[in-house]
């Protein structure tokens, strides 16, 4: 256990003791991140309400009116679902289930808010409105995305692990959090579904935000603490070519990293510039059943592919959509099977992008690819007159090709005027066709004018990305 204050210990000291641990460290006003992994998240949830309903009592009265859960898409439980398992902590914590009166209180303070997806601004939105002085908690905090962090690019030699991608948003999420919590005067709990993160660094952003406390647990199985901790053994033969001595070093690390040996020897094989045997071991696994977790499935193709084994790569990919929950690595599959023309994968990825992160820029990126795309099929004369279903559309079209059909200097400003005239529904795809054009004349800082206000969402952009 750690707080913003304490030291790190190996494992979760007891669920059940959820009172002692909001009395050391929990804020009265404020945050606290509860780093515990991914297992039992649901009982995790229930046993924290069952304590902050019936157990913290201050001056005689109930610490909290109200226990506020906010759920995610990714959550399987309904609020009558969590409630038997408010009943069922009840059993292990004092033996004894849930009284009628019991039962009574807790339909009426218990109150469960769904996110609409896991956008950051999503939370905030269930957590304006709650009673004063409750407390709230956030499952799955870790899963959500905020449009507004920018991506950090690893540091050169550095290993880019999962809890990178996630603890910048964690960290947005829970100062945005300290400010609603603040203006409700009670408290936040984010449970992250994740372990403590192994990076210093990461562990350091965390600890920065004021009002909030950190509660982490280690695991030795942790992937990414395993890969921080033993891949520098074995990364650097890899770096220099000698796949032989990096491969020698994976099979001798501790058997408690068995399970990604696997994992390790593609990846030195691919690192090692053995792309060719990196895809060969991919094949002869999956042919043998091996499924692999979601996210390395998506790594592996991009490997598989990249070393010019399409096939294993699709075979990778197919049916790992539906299991991935993480923006990045949904980004990364979006982009693959666009690459690969699976055009079915592509647009689940779409349409589970678009559920769960519907601001996500790789989804905006896409439709902006697939546009500018279509744009090359119009000028290339492919497209077939239904496009829009009405001759009117595809006539705009050919005024679009005209006007722009010239090496000299072209008035876009002019030509989309005329088109959102004429035939306004047309004029996204106009505005990036004007990109086009003044990219292949060289006008890289007009094209990229053009190209950044074009609008890539709606129903226009999805129609047109699922059409090329």
């Amino acid at each position: 256990m750690e707080s913003n204050s304490g030291e790190p210990a190996d494992e979760w000291h007891g669920l059940v003791n959820w009172s002692e641990l909001l009395g050391k460290v929990g804020t009265p006003v404020g945050v606290d991140i509860v780093c515990a992994g991914p297992s039992r998240v649901a009982e995790r949830v229930s046993e924290l309400a069952l304590v902050a309903l019936t157990a913290l009592v201050v001056d005689g009265q109930q610490a909290y009116p109200f226990v506020v859960i906010v759920t995610s898409p990714l959550f399987g439980d309904s609020a009558e679902a969590l409630r038997e398992r408010i009943s069922g902590a009840a059993q292990r914590f004092r033996g004894t289930p849930l009284n009628d009166a019991e039962r009574v209180a807790l339909e009426r303070r218990l109150l469960v808010n769904l996110a609409a997806n896991l956008e950051t601004r999503s939370v905030i939105e269930q957590l304006r409105d709650i009673p004063r002085g409750s407390l709230a908690v956030v499952v799955h905090s870790a899963a959500y995305r905020d449009s507004t962090v920018e991506p950090v690019a690893p540091a050169i030699g550095r290993i880019r692990v999962a809890e990178d991608m996630w603890v910048p948003h964690l960290h947005s999420l829970s100062k945005a959090c300290v400010q609603v919590a603040v203006a409700f005067q009670g408290c936040i709990v984010l449970d992250c579904e994740q372990y403590g993160p192994s990076r210093t660094s990461n562990l350091d952003l965390l600890k920065s935000v004021d009002s909030c406390a950190l509660l982490v647990a280690h695991n030795d199985r942790n992937p990414d603490e395993q890969w921080l901790q033993l891949s520098q053994r074995w990364l650097g033969y890899a770096k220099m070519g000698h796949t032989d001595l990096a491969l020698k070093i994976i099979e001798t690390l501790p058997e408690v990293v068995a399970e990604n040996k696997l994992a390790f020897k593609i990846q030195a094989l691919y690192i090692g510039g053995e792309g060719g045997a990196a895809a060969a071991l991919l094949k002869s696994e999956v042919d043998a059943g091996n499924r692999f977790d979601s996210a390395f499935r998506v790594r592996a193709a991009y490997i598989a592919d990249d070393a010019g084994s399409p096939d294993v790569a699709r075979s990778l990919l197919g049916n790992t959509v539906a299991l991935l929950t993480t923006e990045e690595w949904l980004e990364q599959a979006l982009v693959l099977s666009r690459r690969l023309s699976l055009v079915d994968v592509r647009m689940e990825c779409e349409d589970r992008l678009a559920s769960l992160f519907p601001n996500s820029v790789g989804l905006r990126d896409h439709y902006a690819v697939m546009l500018l795309q279509a744009c090359q099929d119009i000028a290339r004369g492919k497209v077939a007159q239904d496009l829009r279903g009405t001759p009117e559309f595809v006539a705009s079209g050919k005024g679009l090709l005209a006007a722009l059909d010239t090496t000299e200097y072209v008035d876009y400003e002019a030509v989309l005027a005329q088109v959102d005239e004429q035939s306004p529904e047309f004029f996204a795809v106009a505005k990036l066709g004007c990109a086009l054009h003044a990219q292949e004349a060289g006008r890289i800082g007009r094209a990229m004018v053009l190209a950044k206000p074009a609008e890539t969402s709606g129903d226009f952009a999805r129609h047109a990305a699922r059409t090329f």
